[in-house]
């Protein structure tokens, strides 16, 4: 008992400090101005200047932002102006958060993903020993320089919010696949939800398709 709760401990400790790097590495670019498409897709874009939530605001965000098919991410950009204005620190602290949220669906999938491969002869391996062994893959992910473009270029929140929705769709459809719950069959339609969201967010999210085939194969 005792050698498990050290165990979480230093997962908890692992957590807190690759949270703390990665809020480092991205602390200057907070103050970053809106650059390249960041000015038509948000500073030029009436249809994202919420100030209110209402039917109407609704409409013009779907026939008159600059992407109509990148519903999902537009109304991200909406939320933040309704919140914070157009002031750039909101967007890219949004971006951030995003990017925290995929490295948590990231975790997730690895928890899943060991839990339904593991040796049925074998006993179930403890979430928190995944955890443990998931922080590496994950804190590199979290700290690539590769990430970098999608966390500090406000518009490219699109990239990090298909890459969460497909994560999540991935997640969702294991559970449905192997019955993880009792009403397993409803993870299909959270897949499916997960997956249009992905696509609303940015295109590339229909690589979920593959993705499965592949897994399957």
């Amino acid at each position: 008992m005792k050698k498990k709760s050290a165990f979480v401990a230093l997962v908890c400790i692992g957590v807190f400090t690759i949270a703390l790097l990665t809020s480092w590495a991205y602390w200057p670019a907070l103050g970053a101005p809106f650059v390249f498409d960041d000015i038509p897709n948000i500073l030029n874009s009436p249809a994202i200047r919420w100030t209110e939530l209402s039917r109407e605001n609704f409409s013009a965000l779907l026939d008159s932002s600059r992407l109509q098919t990148r519903p999902i991410a537009n109304l991200s950009f909406a939320l933040n102006h309704l919140f914070g204005g157009l002031e750039p620190n909101g967007f890219h602290l949004v971006n951030v958060l995003i990017h925290f949220m995929v490295g948590g669906a990231l975790l997730w999938l690895c928890v899943i993903y060991v839990r339904v491969t593991a040796d049925p002869g074998k006993p179930l391996v403890s979430k928190w020993y995944v955890a443990g062994l998931a922080l590496m893959p994950i804190g590199l992910f979290l700290l690539h320089p590769l990430n970098t473009q999608a966390v500090t270029y406000v518009v490219q929140r699109m990239t990090s919010l298909a890459a969460f929705f497909t994560i999540l769709a991935f997640v969702a459809y294991l559970m449905a696949r192997y019955r993880i719950t009792s009403r397993s069959r409803w993870w299909y339609l959270f897949a499916l939800l997960f997956w249009m969201m992905g696509i609303g967010s940015k295109e590339n999210s229909i690589l979920l398709l593959p993705l499965v085939v592949l897994y399957e194969f």
